[in-house]
């Protein structure tokens, strides 16, 4: 006959259940770590933070870094060219003028120009015409200025003397005009517009009446013409222009074409460049454009 088997000596019942919750709990612990670590492993999930838990110490030295990094200084980063300063005159001889002018106060002084502003009006003179003899003066009010355009009327003399065709280097500078017999003085005058397109590329026009006049009638003479270039900005710094105009009119008429290259500072100015001119009866000659200026402040 079988009977119950009993209990070891000193076993209970409530003994062998704990002991048997305790291996549970072993084991699902065992499983809990196992699954953390491959998850660590495999790294966490995009937005998801993990869940640690640190000591006050640990969570002191987290803050006191966060604190340095969000107060270093950032890093230094170049500031793209600011926007370049537009012309203030053209560079081809007499037709060429624009819209735009220098600030009130402000002087230049340079081979083809030497001139200063006081408020909207500008006063000056063409130093390079002393080499031919030849006084001039000129004067340009801004009439209209915004943000992006900006008109401006001017007028100038010339006190040509006689014989001036004969003060040019060949063909190239040489005057478009012959008075052999008779002093003339030149009198354009006329309205220029400035026009920036967009910060870097700037238009320029401007349309001149130009009255000759002589002691000698047949030097005598209202001609006009219109002038213009483009000029666009590789940098602050340099530019590049592209000339065009027709003047003359209706005496003798003629057109020229032309490039001219750019270099500016805060203080100095330049620009050189060739034009070709086209005159009645299929001729051509050359003009060569340059000019350099220091400007004050």
């Amino acid at each position: 006959m079988l009977t119950p088997k009993t209990p070891p000596f000193g076993a209970t019942p409530m003994a062998t259940t704990r002991a048997t919750t305790r291996a549970t709990t072993r084991a699902t612990t065992r499983a809990t770590t196992m699954a953390t670590l491959v998850w660590l492993a495999a790294g966490p999930i995009e937005g998801v933070a993990h869940a640690t838990t640190t000591t006050p110490e640990a969570s002191s030295i987290q803050e006191t870094a966060h604190a340095k990094a969000t107060t270093a200084e950032p890093a230094h980063v170049d500031s793209p060219d600011s926007d370049p300063t537009p012309a203030v005159y053209g560079v081809y001889p007499l037709w060429e003028e624009t819209g735009t002018g220098d600030a009130s106060g402000a002087a230049r002084i340079g081979f083809r120009h030497a001139q200063v502003t006081l408020g909207p009006v500008a006063l000056g003179t063409d130093p390079s015409l002393d080499l031919y003899l030849t006084p001039n003066a000129f004067a340009k009010v801004r009439a209209l200025h915004t943000d992006r355009v900006s008109l401006s009327l001017f007028g100038r003399a010339y006190f040509v003397p006689a014989a001036s065709e004969q003060r040019g280097f060949g063909t190239v500078n040489a005057s478009p005009f012959a008075n052999a017999y008779s002093p003339i003085t030149l009198w354009p005058a006329g309205a220029a517009v400035s026009w920036l397109i967009t910060p870097r590329l700037h238009a320029h026009a401007s349309a001149t009446l130009l009255t000759v006049t002589s002691n000698d009638a047949a030097y005598r003479s209202i001609t006009g013409g219109c002038a213009g270039f483009v000029e666009w900005f590789a940098s602050e710094q340099r530019s590049v222009r592209l000339h065009a105009g027709t003047e003359g009119w209706p005496a003798s008429g003629q057109t020229h074409v032309g490039m001219s290259f750019g270099w500016q500072q805060k203080h100095f100015a330049f620009a050189a460049g060739y034009a070709r001119r086209f005159d009645p009866g299929d001729t051509s000659s050359g003009v060569i454009m340059w000019d350099g200026t220091l400007r004050f402040p």
